[in-house]
This record gives C-alpha cells, structure tokens and sequence, in this order.
C-alpha cells in the first residue's frame, strides 16, 4: 500500500464520453480481479502540490481560465512497476500537452521535471507475470478523448481516501 501527498490536478474525460465509460471499465475490472484500488480515468497534469487548500484552489480557477481543451491520445501500454504506475496507457507528448504542463507547473512555482503523461489502469503491487499477462490482454486499448476540464483533488494518503475538491473549466 503506496500513499500520496497534497493536491493533483487531473485532465478527465466527460464521464459521458465513451472513453471515459470504456476506461472506467477496463480499470474496475483489474481492481476487483486483483483487489487493488480504484480510481477515476485521469491524466495526471500536476501532482504532490504543497499548499494551502484555498491557494490551491483560487491558483486552479485562474489556471483554468488561461487554458483551452485539448486532445489526449493514448498509444500503447506499460509498466514501471511502482504501485502508482503498476500498469498505464502512455500518453502522445504533443506540443499542446507539453505545453499545457509547463505552463500549470510555472504557475503553480513546482519545479522544472521532465514530464511523463499517462493514464494509470492499475495502481498496486503486482507479479510480474500479472503485469505481463495484463499487458499482452490490453496491447490494442487506444483512447481518445478531449480534457475539457481540470478536476482538483486533494490526493493525501492512500487512494481510499483521496476526494475530488472541484472541477475547473478549460476556458480559452
């Protein structure tokens, strides 16, 4: 069991959308075949933010004004075999996400890092052989999907407990 700290902002598909709904499936699947956490689909822009909530939340609200959606392509799965990237869609680093990113970490004042975009299916500790297994099962999921809003959450302790706090609208 892995615990995080402070607030993430995440890129999420409408939860109409059938990516969403596709995505949402695939990961409650491997959470209760494997008794691993569950979790929302999301594409983590910035995570382990140190700040007080109200900062955190006005600095999201005038981030999201400065920021259009954009387009999020998966393309193709891995694993680091950490229990927060155990199994993930890697996301295409286009221009616009890459930019999207620098400009949120700037704005947030975190620290130049490269950035590694990905849509986690698995959180947890699993046998190489179950990521292997898992891997070759979903070689040809694809996504697709359009981030039209940052959700904030605060992401402290284990996954049980992390609470979605509010949705921005990209707005530009």
């Amino acid at each position: 069991m892995s615990k995080a700290i402070g607030y993430s902002l995440w890129l999420v598909p409408d939860t109409d959308s059938q990516a969403y709904l596709a995505l949402s499936e695939r990961i409650k699947d491997i959470a209760l075949k494997y008794q691993t956490p569950l979790f929302e689909p999301h594409v983590t822009l910035l995570g382990g933010i140190q700040d007080l909530e109200k900062n955190v939340r006005e600095k999201t609200q005038t981030l999201s004004k400065t920021l259009k959606p954009l387009e999020i392509q998966t393309c193709g799965i891995d694993s680091y075999e950490t229990y927060f990237q155990a199994l993930f869609l890697k996301v295409k680093k286009t221009p616009e996400i890459m930019q999207i990113y620098e400009e949120s970490r700037q704005h947030f004042g975190l620290p130049e890092k490269e950035h590694f975009p990905h849509l986690s299916i698995a959180y947890g500790e699993f046998a190489l052989n179950d990521i292997q297994s898992l891997q070759a099962a979903l070689e040809s999921i694809e996504s697709v999907f359009f981030a039209k809003t940052i959700e904030l959450w605060r992401t402290e302790g284990e996954t049980k407990q992390w609470t979605k706090l509010e949705t921005f609208f990209l707005e530009q």
